[in-house]
């Protein structure tokens, strides 16, 4: 019995080492996992609840089970877990989290995953699943804290396809537009594109301006024109991630458009040999194919040139080549006309006088010039400017000058008051008379002479020249009666001649510059008793006495008159003319006849009343007109 109990009592030490040796084994396992105070129970790592920052780092790479839940960690590594080959099983819901490296759950062996609780961000941050969700069990973890309206998604359900992420704009290739059609038509440009937040997409034009402004598609539309042929728009489209742009060009069909915007349709030429004239009628269209077809018609006839180039050239111009010319341009859209009506003459010669001449008057025959003026006349000869370039030094200009009294032939000074000159270029010679008279109404004549096979010897041209007189007419002023104590008085100057001053009978030169005087020659001037007050023209003056007594010094009285002497003189280019005049004061004793006969005194009468002079102021005498 004792050795029984003895053996017992062994077994039972036995017993008891083991356990110690065995709770100090585990002790030590104990002692090492807790230096972050996770459990570790053989592959599970219970880590939840410690107020951890981040994933302890020293858990064995066989752990198959890690519970983290109930922690404050923020962010995770995209190879946090990359170690745990056999992780099959991971807890992180109720931490910090807002988002998720793309591939930080890519693990081989991860089949439950439990997120619920943290404060995600459901942006392109969440693209993590990448296809992995379908092969995880993700329960019903609702991850999403913001944006308030992913806040009702599972995990499982937050795809690619449903998560917004803010993406640079890009140009959809698929929105069609049509920049290419005929003249006239509608053309559109159409510019799409996505990108998030949606970006704004803008039209502009060449120069910059903006054309339509609209989200994520804009449609501009306009009409095709040979102006805007070749316009060039920019579509560009922006959002806060980036902008690109799209560049669009239009092209415009169109028939023929003549280049050539100086084309004459009215021509004159002179004949001569080797003289040539290029008719122009180059055009453009598109498509560019173009056909030229030339016809002339003469006499209502018209005829088919043989000839399709775009410039037609005639050579050895000559009178029967004279004609109205016809380029028709055809192409597929349309066909354009343009003519060109060609005159040819023989060469001529042509006299013509300065227009600024005052008072001239000419046609292609004669010329009405006034008397006194200088006449510049100008010979031309009229023919192609080739001929000149070839032949300067054959024109040779020989004026003629002829009548009764005057005999100028070829600027040989025997005309005093003459002078003639060649011009530089020899097309043109300059014939002057300066101060002309009313004896050289003459036969004008320019000969000249050239030297060139290409024209006759010699032409001329004729002009009858008529000097037409200049004068200063006649002028009168009307006398006056006053009696005394009249203090103002008004005399007027008019001129007696008819005043048609232009009709080529005689001329008045303008203006007339009216003077006054009294009688003893002193000029009256505005001042504070005078004013004067004449016309532009000087076709009529006023002359305004205020104080008539103020002019009376000097004169004496006859019979109780006085007589002031007035005197009107006008002056023009042709000379002078004065108007004799007075004015009387009578005393207001003194007796009259009715008619107020005076020395000089002008009365009135109707035709049909006599008036009887006798007893009326013998030995004054008077002037009679009828009223």
């Amino acid at each position: 019995m004792e050795s029984l109990s003895c053996l017992s009592m062994f077994y039972s030490i036995c017993i008891y080492v083991v356990i110690v040796i065995l709770s100090i084994i585990q002790a030590g396992n104990s002692a090492l996992a807790n230096e972050y105070n996770c459990s570790v129970i053989g592959v599970k790592a219970f880590c939840q609840n410690l107020a951890l920052r981040s994933v302890p780092d020293y858990l064995s790479q066989e752990t198959e089970q890690l519970y983290l839940q109930f922690n404050s960690i923020d962010n995770l590594k995209e190879d946090q877990f990359s170690k745990f080959k056999r992780l099959e099983y991971l807890d992180l819901s109720f931490n910090k989290l807002k988002g998720f490296p793309r591939n930080v759950f890519k693990l081989p062996s991860l089949k439950q995953l439990l997120l619920q609780g943290n404060p995600v961000n459901c942006s392109c941050s969440l693209n993590w699943t990448n296809g992995d969700a379908n092969r995880l069990s993700l329960a019903d973890n609702a991850v999403c804290a913001v944006p308030s309206q992913y806040s009702h998604l599972k995990l499982r359900d937050l795809t690619k396809e449903k998560i917004k992420c803010d993406v640079a704009p890009r140009i959809n290739t698929n929105c069609k537009s049509r920049l290419k059609g005929e003249e006239n038509t509608l053309f559109n440009i159409s510019c799409c594109a996505h990108g998030y937040p949606s970006p704004n997409v803008v039209i502009y034009d060449n120069e910059g301006r903006v054309l339509s402004n609209q989200t994520d598609q804009v449609v501009w539309i306009g009409l095709l024109t040979y102006e805007n042929r070749n316009k060039q728009y920019t579509c560009i489209a922006k959002n806060h991630m980036g902008e690109i742009s799209q560049n669009f060009t239009l092209e415009t069909m169109y028939g023929p458009k003549f280049m050539n915007d100086n084309f004459l349709n009215q021509v004159v030429l002179y004949q001569g040999h080797n003289i040539s004239y290029r008719i122009n009628c180059q055009a453009q269209a598109n498509p560019n194919q173009v056909v030229y077809t030339w016809s002339i018609e003469k006499n209502n006839i018209n005829e088919v040139i043989n000839y399709q180039q775009s410039i037609y050239e005639l050579n050895n111009i000559t009178a029967d080549k004279s004609g109205i010319y016809f380029c028709k341009v055809c192409q597929g859209i349309k066909c354009q006309l343009r003519y060109t009506n060609i005159t040819i003459h023989e060469p001529s010669v042509s006299i013509s006088f300065d227009e600024n001449t005052e008072g001239i008057n000419c046609s292609t025959t004669s010329c009405d010039i006034l008397q006194k003026s200088t006449v510049k006349a100008t010979c031309f000869i009229h023919y192609n400017q080739v001929i000149i370039s070839e032949q300067t030094t054959g024109v040779n200009f020989n004026w003629i000058l002829r009548n009764e009294n005057i005999n100028f032939q070829g600027c040989n000074n025997t005309c005093t008051n003459c002078n003639c000159s060649m011009a530089n270029n020899h097309n043109q010679a300059e014939f002057y008379i300066s101060n002309i008279n009313i004896d050289q109404n003459a036969v004008m004549r320019c000969e000249v002479n050239f030297k060139s096979p290409h024209l006759p010897s010699s032409f001329d041209s004729v002009v009858e020249l008529k000097v037409i007189p200049i004068l200063i007419p006649s002028l009168q002023v009307l006398p006056i009666n006053i009696e005394r104590g009249q203090k103002s008085v008004t005399m007027t100057c008019k001129p007696l001649y008819s005043m048609d001053i232009y009709n080529f009978n005689n001329y008045i030169p303008l203006p007339i510059s009216i003077a006054w005087f009294t009688g003893t020659s002193q000029e009256l001037l505005d001042d504070d008793n005078i004013n004067i007050n004449t016309d532009l023209q000087g076709l009529e003056s006023n002359l305004i006495i205020k104080d008539i007594e103020r002019l009376e010094l000097g004169t004496n009285s006859v019979n109780g008159v006085v007589k002031i002497n007035i005197k009107c003189t006008g002056t023009n280019s042709a000379g002078d003319s004065n108007a004799d005049s007075f004015i009387t004061i009578r005393e207001s004793n003194v007796t009259f006849c009715p008619g107020d006969i005076s020395d000089g005194i002008q009365w009135s009468i109707t035709p049909a009343e006599y008036t009887d002079t006798k007893d009326c102021a013998v030995g004054l005498t008077g002037y009679l007109y009828v009223a």
